[in-house]
């Protein structure tokens, strides 16, 4: 069998697994940087997300998905207008003659097939560094296929999947032009300016990529008047290919300069709430990256990586063009203050990469026997371990969140009229929560609404944002996603106050919990996706603990003040496969845990 067959047969292999896993289970139920709302916004805004903390490529992609779907639904006279199309994101289900179909699997499908593209060219790219080898470059597609963070990602309608692809993308055709050569052509600049602006595109940190192909220019040059000249027009490229895709930044630069503003000091001055202690530095290596693709796994790249820097027979350009975009990603990373685990994401191909080096270094002992026999037996368990949590992570995707089990259990009970509820916003719709045209605004989640339907009574509900007593409420919902961050707060601030979510508490008066406070009995129910104590389970900076987890979603607790609530809601949560135990205060994680700290005591 010839090389491009095996290359063609390797890649839809490749393709497979991540469409299997990465569809597998729908998307996320509810994940604050989606991107839907921006695309919305642009059917409502003339075309502009009216949204600039993130670019708008993603956005453009999807609104091109979703106008076909668009024109489809209504062709089979589904939906009559477009207002009826975006009441479809409540539902996320549309009735056919054939059956229910996921409403959101358009976008799901796009942020997918940017997953396989970034796999496909983590598998060229080791391709090309190896001598075209089939079996080293495999791996180091498997390993990004099968990675936690790859798989989670794929599920979600964000930006990081799409820039990672994009990233390593570019740096594939940066070695491909010069592969059997020592310069680039005018086309081969053009293509790689545009390729550039695009990561540009998909996320401002996407820019750092050009320093690649502009320091490769500077190493190929021929005369400083070419290089002058060449980077320029890579320069040029890149800014067509953004602005093309970005007009509204240039149409509308007041508001994308105070977005962009935001997301500075979001970035290099405020950082994130429930990281004040964490170094940057020390949280990628010994979170991010173990969390994102496995302890040994990383070492192994280093290793290969090393080998790869040591080896005479290896081009200078080669290895700049590999190595530099991780060294300068990870440095920008470290000098800001972004720590959450998907951040990374951009650099974990090139840790499957230097993965795949080390497999084809590991060939080199073929003649020694004994030793590439240890070799072999040493990645096959790393491979075996790697495929136990890719089918472990398979089986946690495919249950529902448990904010919808909590949901629907909700609706079986019997909420009398004026009941104050209390939730946290990610139990609600996402998609509408950006929406600055305001022209879409009763197209919104109401959760009122949703709980009224749920009960046929009338209930009044507050949602998280712009809550302050916890004593006026009769039910409480209370879950990890929101409050975890807020008892790993150590500054204890009104943290991400830009955008005022997670306002927990009245900023003028002095309390613990004062629905905690009061002499009333609390009734309570705890929603546990974990196999150990809620206690014992690492602090999640955005699900880094499947490890932990035996169901997918937050972990909850329900506060009753009516224990009748909380009987017929324990009753019911076995028809819905819900996990629930009833507790006292005093054995309740929120309880025990969530203290508040005031600003001032004059109030």
């Amino acid at each position: 069998m010839s090389n491009r067959k095996k290359v063609l047969i390797s890649l839809f292999i490749l393709c497979t697994i991540v469409f299997v896993l990465g569809m597998h289970g729908g998307h996320e139920y509810y994940f604050r940087d989606f991107c839907v709302h921006k695309t919305l916004n642009m059917f409502y805004s003339s075309g502009s997300p009216d949204f600039f903390k993130k670019p708008s490529f993603v956005s453009d992609i999807q609104a091109i998905a979703y106008w076909i779907f668009y024109l489809i639904l209504k062709a089979a006279h589904i939906v009559n207008n477009f207002d009826d199309f975006s009441k479809l994101f409540i539902q996320d289900i549309i009735k056919t003659p054939i059956g229910e179909i996921s409403f959101m699997m358009p976008a799901l499908i796009i942020n997918n097939i940017f997953a396989a593209i970034g796999v496909c060219f983590t598998f060229l790219t080791t391709y090309i560094l190896t001598n075209k080898k089939i079996f080293p470059s495999f791996i180091a597609g498997f390993i990004l296929a099968t990675s936690y963070i790859w798989m989670n990602l794929s599920h979600h309608l964000a930006v990081d999947i799409p820039l990672a692809s994009l990233c390593v993308m570019t740096i594939f055709f940066t070695l491909y032009f010069i592969q059997n050569k020592n310069e680039y052509t005018k086309k081969n600049i053009i293509v790689l300016g545009l390729l550039s602006g695009l990561c540009a595109a998909t996320k401002y940190n996407g820019a750092i990529i050009i320093l690649v192909p502009a320091f490769l220019l500077f190493l190929t040059r021929n005369s400083k008047r070419d290089f002058i000249f060449n980077s320029l027009l890579l320069s040029l490229s890149a800014a067509f290919s953004f602005f093309i895709t970005n007009p509204f930044i240039l149409i509308n630069f007041p508001h994308f300069w105070n977005d962009f503003s935001q997301e500075y000091n979001h970035a290099f001055k405020l950082g994130h709430s429930s990281a004040d202690d964490a170094t940057p530095f020390n949280f990628h290596i010994f979170h991010s990256i173990p969390n994102a693709i496995g302890t040994v796994q990383f070492i192994g790249a280093v290793l290969g990586a090393m080998f790869f820097v040591k080896d005479k027979q290896i081009r200078k350009e080669e290895k700049f063009a590999l190595l530099l975009f991780p060294i300068v990603f990870y440095s920008f990373m470290c000098f800001s203050m972004l720590v959450f685990l998907r951040y990374m994401l951009p650099f974990i191909p090139f840790v499957a990469i230097c993965f795949g080096l080390l497999v084809n270094y590991c060939e080199q002992y073929k003649p020694y026997k004994i030793l590439y026999t240890g070799c072999l037996t040493v990645l096959s368990l790393l491979l075996i371990n790697h495929c136990i949590n890719a089918v472990h992570f398979y089986n946690i995707a495919g249950q529902d969140d448990t904010r919808v089990k909590v949901k629907n259990v909700f609706k079986t009970l019997n909420v009398q009229k004026n009941t104050n509820i209390f939730f946290s916003d990610i139990f609600s719709n996402p998609y509408y929560e950006e929406d600055f045209t305001n022209q879409y605004a009763h197209l919104t989640d109401d959760m009122a609404a949703f709980f009224d339907n749920a009960s046929n009574a009338s209930i009044y509900v507050v949602p998280s944002r712009t809550m302050f007593l916890f004593a006026d409420y009769d039910i409480i919902f209370m879950d990890s996603d929101t409050f975890d961050r807020t008892m790993q707060t150590k500054k204890y601030k009104l943290f991400e106050n830009i955008d005022n979510q997670y306002f927990m508490y009245h900023p003028y008066r002095a309390y613990r919990n004062q629905y905690f406070a009061i002499e009333e009995p609390m009734y309570i129910i705890q929603v546990n996706p974990y196999k150990i104590a809620k206690t014992k389970v690492p602090f999640n900076i955005l699900r880094s603990d499947f490890k932990y987890r035996k169901a997918r979603g937050p972990f909850i607790e329900i506060y009753f003040k009516d224990i009748k609530l909380r009987d017929n809601f324990l009753l019911n949560c076995s028809a819905y496969n819900l996990d629930c135990t009833a507790l006292y205060k005093d054995e309740s994680y929120f309880y025990n845990n969530l203290t508040f700290t005031p600003y001032q005591t004059n109030y």
